[in-house]
């Protein structure tokens, strides 16, 4: 009967310290993933000044950008990996005219955030957007995209440009 309790108390023991260990990893995955989103926001808005200020003179479009976005997309992929077809590219040109400012760029929004707010015309609402998402804590697309929807169904006068 003595060997019960001990039995008892190594696996109490064995389940704490497994606890505890989850606790350490899923913090640290959390706070992995939490500075590659904003390593990779910060890259594909400075890849998004890079196109519009080298490559385009700071004019919205490049003359003959296709190509160019075409010719960029192959060669970064050649080097880089996925990621960087045309399509990206636009994107990363659109979050740099969308938010010229780069300290206007909140860290707490992932890339995926950032595709669907360049989409935004309206300032005020692209603002609401921002900070619905980063009150409401929406780490997925599915949350962004759900707040999003909400926002396109409801009527959102005070958020209307003159």
């Amino acid at each position: 009967m003595t060997d019960q309790p001990a039995s008892q108390d190594k696996h109490a023991l064995s389940h704490s310290l497994l606890q505890a260990i989850r606790g350490v990893l899923v913090q640290a995955r959390s706070q992995l993933q939490q500075t590659v989103n904003q390593a990779m926001v910060q890259t594909y808005w400075q890849v998004g000044q890079l196109i519009v200020e080298h490559e385009q003179q700071g004019k919205a479009r490049a003359k003959y950008g296709k190509q160019q976005l075409q010719t960029l997309s192959e060669q970064l992929t050649a080097e880089f990996g996925r990621g960087f077809d045309v399509r990206n590219l636009r994107n990363m040109r659109a979050f740099y005219l969308a938010f010229p400012k780069r300290n206007a760029v909140r860290t707490e929004l992932s890339w995926t955030h950032y595709r669907r707010l360049i989409r935004i015309e309206n300032l005020k609402a692209r603002d609401w957007y921002m900070q619905e998402a980063i009150d409401q804590n929406c780490n997925s697309v599915y949350e962004t995209y759900g707040l999003v929807h909400h926002f396109n169904e409801i009527d959102v006068y005070h958020l209307r440009s003159p």
